[in-house]
């Protein structure tokens, strides 16, 4: 019987990779939480680095907690911004 890896291979995911890890990451009585809006703009922001995506996961949880809708420009930033934020802009 073969073994099931839960083990992610190190480097960029594929587009379809990144739709389906931000579909899954986060789900509402079976639906996606994050709409389809911030989900274009993450997965296209990303450039499929995994670690880009998880972060930008927690940054929309963390909008969500203190009350805000979570909106496409909250994940978007100026690539001359050098303000610190945790989210990197590829």
């Amino acid at each position: 019987m073969p073994v099931r890896s839960r083990q992610v291979l190190v480097g960029d995911f594929a587009p379809a990779d990144c739709d389906n890890y931000l579909a899954r990451r986060l789900e509402a009585d079976g639906a996606p939480l994050i709409p389809a809006p911030v989900h274009q703009v993450i997965a296209r922001r990303s450039h499929g680095l995994p670690l880009y995506l998880d972060l930008s996961v927690m940054r929309f949880l963390e909008l969500r907690r203190t009350g805000r809708t979570p909106e496409p420009t909250d994940f978007v930033r100026d690539e001359d911004d050098r303000s610190g934020s945790t989210l990197p802009c590829p």
